[in-house]
């Protein structure tokens, strides 16, 4: 929860306002006794959902909004600085290789001379490691590229 001073337009949560007021002595706000209770000059901000982003884009907070006489969270998406592309880029790719490297390694023995499977089976698998492997190399990778599952190992 955040709670704005409606005379300064500072807003804080629960713990800022523990620190900057002594006199709040309470371990949290309820319906029975709530920010207005405590300080008439306080409101309660209402939360709302931060919005989606692409993977370029990210959801800031933009101060509050007054509406129906109800302080609300304000949200702005704006694009990512170069660094922080950056950094999704290299997260991304990443978390990318760490799925697609544990895929291929729990699919090893499908490759094996004494692997069980149909000589059909050996060969889906082959071709699916292969696609694993070249996967980096696609254009839009590591975004526009999701990791697939293996093979079933039996036609049932």
């Amino acid at each position: 929860m955040e709670y704005i001073n409606t005379k300064t337009n500072e807003f804080y949560n629960f713990s800022e306002l523990k620190a900057a007021f002594e006199n709040l002595r309470v371990a949290g706000f309820t319906r029975n006794f709530t920010v207005k209770d405590w300080n008439p000059d306080f409101a309660q901000i209402v939360q709302e959902p931060v919005p989606g982003t692409g993977y370029y884009h990210k959801a800031i907070r933009d101060g509050n909004t007054f509406k129906d006489g109800v302080y609300y969270q304000k949200w702005s998406v704006v694009e990512m600085t170069d660094e922080e592309k950056r950094q999704v880029d290299e997260w991304e790719n990443r978390n990318q290789r760490e799925l697609r490297n544990g895929r291929l390694t729990e699919t090893d023995w499908t490759q094996l001379p004494d692997c069980p499977l149909t000589k059909e089976k050996v060969i889906e698998f082959r071709e699916y490691r292969k696609y694993l492997r070249d996967l980096p190399t696609k254009n839009g990778w590591p975004h526009t590229h999701q990791v697939p599952g293996p093979p079933k190992i039996s036609e049932d």
